[in-house]
């Protein structure tokens, strides 16, 4: 651990953070915000599938039109 003495917070609203941690994305390691997986059905995930992929196995069909 570091010597330094920690940064106190410059806000004290609903987006305050000390000035000496990270945001977003931006850190090493998992993100602490990530939540619970959805649970799905088998029958929902089907679905979901062949919307993404479609009926012929062809990636994203309407996302790169030709």
């Amino acid at each position: 651990m570091s010597d330094e003495p920690k940064l106190q917070s410059i806000s004290d609203g609903p987006n305050s953070r000390p000035r000496d941690t990270s945001i977003a994305q931006s850190a090493g390691g998992l993100p602490d915000d990530t939540g619970r997986p959805i649970p799905l059905s088998e029958a929902e995930e089907r679905r979901m599938a062949d919307k993404l992929v479609g009926k012929d196995e062809d990636a994203e069909p309407e996302a790169h039109p030709s």
